[in-house]
């Protein structure tokens, strides 16, 4: 029997919001590469959650002052996949910076 390696993604990013709970948020998804963009961007928000790998929850004024580091595990398919990185905001007064994406195995995942 093979062993499985862990596949993971880390993210560095930062978030700022002039206005106390309105922080933009990140959300990461994994899809099959055979699962087209379109076909995808079209689905239900209940359906979208099948393929979420990445939401950080951050709810502190101090968040925008430094960086956020977060690491996903990576889910396995049989074949290629994509990566969608959505940021949602609810106010015109934010913003979401990500610095670095990295995608990690085996021991690199558990060090991140």
């Amino acid at each position: 029997m093979r062993k499985r390696i862990l596949d993971c993604e880390q993210f560095l990013y930062s978030r700022y919001s002039s206005l106390f709970h309105s922080y933009p948020t990140l959300r990461v998804y994994q899809k099959p590469e055979y699962l087209p963009l379109d076909s995808f961007l079209e689905l239900s928000e209940e359906a979208k959650k099948n393929y979420i790998i990445l939401e950080p929850k951050t709810y502190t004024r101090e968040v925008y002052k430094q960086w956020l580091n977060s690491v996903a595990v990576l889910k396995k398919y049989e074949s290629d996949f994509q990566i969608i990185i959505e940021a949602i905001s609810t106010t015109d007064f934010a913003a979401l910076n990500i610095k670095s994406v990295a995608i990690l195995q085996g021991s690199e995942c558990t060090v991140a």
